[in-house]
């Protein structure tokens, strides 16, 4: 399990005087800006007062923040968090910041190269295989293809159908 501070978001800028701040959530885990959670601008920790989601973006107090120049102060920030432990997710479910790094290897030991990114798409995510010097992989993450994932030990094992590697 990864434990630096994973991204979340990113201030878009304040709303009203009394300090409500606009966010851009780079999360899909729900709670993340409920209140009495806490996030972290500048390496600074502030306390969610209270949140709401309205259209595609999150408004929020923040313990510390009352007025409208010190949201403008930090607006185009990071906003980061402690990652979750991936230990509470259900079985065969993981944290995109928990599998990249992660190497990858076929079922006869093959390494095929490191997670380097995961696409999210409609149907399934992909994770981007990279091996210095090769052409990326690309690998749908169904149950078909991917066979095992040891977090803690760092590495995944695949099944690659035929024509899935294009560096053959």
């Amino acid at each position: 399990m990864n434990d630096e501070p994973i991204v979340i978001g990113y201030v878009k800028g304040p709303r009203g005087i009394r300090g409500e701040m606009r966010l851009r959530s780079a999360t899909d885990v729900s709670g993340r800006f409920n209140a009495g959670q806490v996030i972290y601008i500048d390496n600074h920790s502030y306390e969610v007062l209270s949140s709401k989601v309205v259209g595609r973006e999150v408004r929020v107090f923040l313990h510390g923040i009352s007025n409208r120049n010190q949201v403008e102060d930090l607006s185009g920030k990071e906003i980061t968090a402690e990652p979750y432990d991936s230990r509470l997710l259900p079985p065969d479910t993981y944290f995109h910041y928990d599998l990249i790094g992660l190497e990858v290897r076929e079922k006869g030991g093959v390494v095929l190269g490191n997670i380097s990114e995961v696409l999210e798409t409609g149907a399934n995510d992909v994770y981007v295989i990279h091996s210095e010097g090769e052409k990326d992989i690309l690998i749908p993450a169904i149950f078909s293809v991917v066979t095992h994932v040891d977090i803690m030990g760092g590495h995944m094992v695949v099944n690659l159908p035929d024509g899935l590697d294009t560096r053959k």
